[in-house]
């Protein structure tokens, strides 16, 4: 009896947890909400949950690192989770309903056409319209909001993390500590065993996937997001040229 107890226990404690988490963060995968999740969970000291059902998708301290020391060993566990991830907007709705725009929210975006080939192999349609969706289901959020490029994470670090936690309400103090360590830090998460999704295998080419595409498609694919989209053009206008290829 008691063996039966303790799941469902165990089930409503997570339900709780998912239903009290403050802040969503949302993506296309493939985008860098792991980096994002290590940069928040390194500088909070609490968990980041991942996709709602998904028992795979861990908080980010329980992956197993190449280093003889986890980098995110200070992570309590046992606290408050400061933020869960998404790739749909249906849970983060709901809880908008609920709780009205009491919740934050936090859009990585990544090139479409990089981010979306290296998870489906080939753009399609259907996912061009998952990303807009994403960036749709951000712009009218009237609550507080932050928008993360992942591009720009990436060339100007020390400025987007420091922009990302002052969202958050999480002290700068330690940021140069993190910036001293910042390479190992990197090579640290994209290695790191136990993630959802494989680490990246483009090193700093953060065209990679993307020049694996035919080059034929692609202006036919701008073309229709310029078409679609016509209203939300100035989040992904710097993915449009053919100069970002």
């Amino acid at each position: 009896m008691i063996s039966g107890i303790v799941p469902k226990l165990k089930g409503l404690l997570n339900e709780w947890v998912y239903e009290h988490t403050e802040t969503f963060l949302i993506s296309y995968p493939r985008s860098g909400n792991h980096w994002v999740r290590f940069i928040v969970e390194w500088f909070s000291g609490r968990p980041t949950l991942g996709v709602k059902g998904n028992l795979r998708d861990a908080p980010i301290h329980k992956n197993q690192f190449s280093s003889t020391k986890n980098p995110l060993s200070h992570v309590a566990a046992f606290k408050m989770p400061i933020l869960r991830k998404g790739h749909y907007c249906e849970y983060f709705d709901s809880q908008v309903k609920r709780r009205g725009q009491a919740v934050r929210l936090i859009l990585i975006l990544r090139d479409p056409f990089e981010c979306i080939t290296r998870h489906k192999g080939k753009v399609l349609k259907q996912d061009l319209n998952h990303y807009m969706l994403l960036v749709q289901k951000f712009h009218d959020y009237g609550g507080k909001k932050h928008l993360v490029y992942y591009e720009d994470l990436l060339a100007t670090p020390q400025d987007e993390i420091e922009r990302l936690l002052k969202f958050l309400g999480i002290s700068l103090r330690r940021v140069g500590l993190f910036m001293r360590q910042y390479d190992s830090l990197v090579q640290l998460s994209r290695t790191a065993r136990g993630r959802e999704w494989s680490g990246s295998v483009s090193g700093e080419d953060p065209h990679f996937h993307k020049r694996q595409c035919d080059p034929k498609v692609l202006p036919g694919w701008r073309e229709y997001i310029k078409s679609e989209f016509p209203e939300r053009l100035h989040y992904v206008e710097r993915y449009l040229s053919v100069v970002a290829l």
